[in-house]
């Protein structure tokens, strides 16, 4: 690992150079507290959670974007559920 860290003691933040151990939050108690905040401070939580994420290796031009969605609008049965997406992506993924 290099560091001398395990995996355990970096997900609990665990500093050596100050000889404590931060607790942190479990993700249900992240989720707890997000869940209080209001629809605009939840979406602007989740627009800064994406935006830390890694860029995507993949780009849709926005002509794509455009052809897809005359698309769908002229036939509605091009389009699929959240659901039958999740599917469909756990399935790719197995």
């Amino acid at each position: 690992m290099g560091s001398g860290q395990s995996i355990a003691e970096k997900r609990r933040g665990f500093r050596p150079s100050l000889g404590l151990e931060f607790s942190a939050m479990k993700l249900e108690e992240i989720v707890a507290e997000a869940a209080k905040l209001s629809e605009e401070e939840r979406a602007s939580l989740a627009s800064q959670l994406l935006h830390g994420l890694e860029t995507p290796v993949y780009s849709v031009p926005d002509e794509e974007v455009r052809r897809r969605m005359r698309e769908a609008e002229a036939d509605p049965t091009v389009m699929i559920t959240f659901d039958q997406l999740v599917a469909g992506l756990r399935q790719r993924g197995s």
